[in-house]
């Protein structure tokens, strides 16, 4: 077995159908780690990604894991919080294919980040070899909705007041499509980077959420919240073999009575079950040890709470240290000078 390491698209026709292949039939198989997430990452500024993979001896790819290295435009903030993220995890055969993955990936981020999580969909595996390999496991939760019962049976499970809500919405004249133009994408992630602006956090790169249907195609599925002619709501959700993610989502607070942010998840699950779809992983959740709201939220839908875990490794703990207190005066700063 050889590993091969890749920060530029591949040339290799033979090394991109190997890679679509073992990624889509492996049992974790995820969106994430992916030749076309690779690309969308690729073309977007900031963004750099990093794929390690394992190749046997027919040259066929056994092994995967991919992430993304991630920097800030303002080079002094991005001294002190260049991360890389690999969503979805390693995916290997084997355990020793899983823990050499793991060790070339590390090696190959060398200094350039401040530290590396591991963000796993669905139950963490493995976590014993994380671990050895330099890993902190951080409890942390998802919620996972259930497609397969049919419309009537996915109402049922939602609480009662979000039922009203979800009423009312339809009631004042709200409704719920897909996008129909770059006009309306770019309306629906003005909505998405301007709520991060607003709660003091970094938005993701505009070129990261406009560029996502040209490299990922019909994996990609943008949902607007229209009142009066004017987007007041958007999610954009990522498709892949019978899961549908929740990605970004936002909505317009001056149209609170609305509740298109209540209309919005409901519609974009129903759609997702009439599509074929079996599970609509709804997101981040939060610590488990800790109140938060977004989780409440969440769970109103009649989603299960997964422990999922994350895996954080460290590189540099004195700008780590350092960047989780800039990442507080940053938002301190941003909401005094609102």
């Amino acid at each position: 077995m050889k590993i091969q390491i890749i920060e530029e698209p591949p040339v290799s026709d033979r090394l991109i159908k190997s890679w679509s292949d073992f990624v889509f039939n492996h049992p974790s198989g995820n969106i994430f780690q992916s030749k076309d997430f690779f690309m969308l990452c690729y073309q977007t500024p900031g963004y750099k990604p990093l794929t390690v993979f394992a190749i046997d001896g027919k040259e066929n790819i056994c092994g995967v894991m991919q992430g993304v290295i991630m920097n800030e435009r303002d080079p002094l903030i991005s001294l002190f919080s260049a991360r890389a993220i690999a969503w979805g995890g390693p995916l290997s055969t084997d355990l020793d294919t899983y823990t050499l993955l793991v060790e070339k990936y590390e090696r190959a981020l060398g200094k350039r980040v401040i530290y590396s999580q591991i963000r796993p969909i669905g139950p963490a595996s493995n976590t014993d070899l994380l671990i050895r390999s330099g890993f902190k496991r951080e409890p942390h939760l998802d919620i996972f909705n259930d497609l397969t019962g049919g419309e009537q049976h996915m109402f049922s499970k939602i609480q009662n007041e979000k039922r009203r809500k979800i009423r009312r919405s339809k009631d004042k004249g709200v409704i719920v499509r897909q996008v129909e133009s770059d006009f309306e994408t770019e309306a629906a992630v003005s909505l998405i980077t301007g709520l991060y602006n607003n709660i003091g956090l970094p938005a993701p790169p505009r070129k990261l959420l406009t560029g996502a249907k040209s490299a990922l195609g019909e994996a990609v599925k943008i949902f607007v919240a229209i009142f009066e002619n004017k987007i007041i709501g958007s999610r954009i959700v990522l498709c892949y073999r019978d899961m549908v993610y929740e990605w970004y989502a936002a909505s317009n607070s001056e149209y609170q009575n609305k509740y298109a942010n209540d209309l919005l998840p409901w519609e974009v699950m129903l759609w997702a079950s009439q599509n074929g779809f079996r599970i609509f992983d709804f997101g981040g959740a939060g610590n488990p040890l800790e109140k938060y709201g977004v989780r409440d939220f969440k769970l109103s839908y009649g989603g299960e709470v997964v422990e999922v875990s994350r895996f954080t490794h460290v590189h540099k703990p004195f700008f780590m240290l350092f960047g989780k207190k800039g990442i507080r005066l940053y938002r301190i700063i941003k909401k005094v000078s609102k």
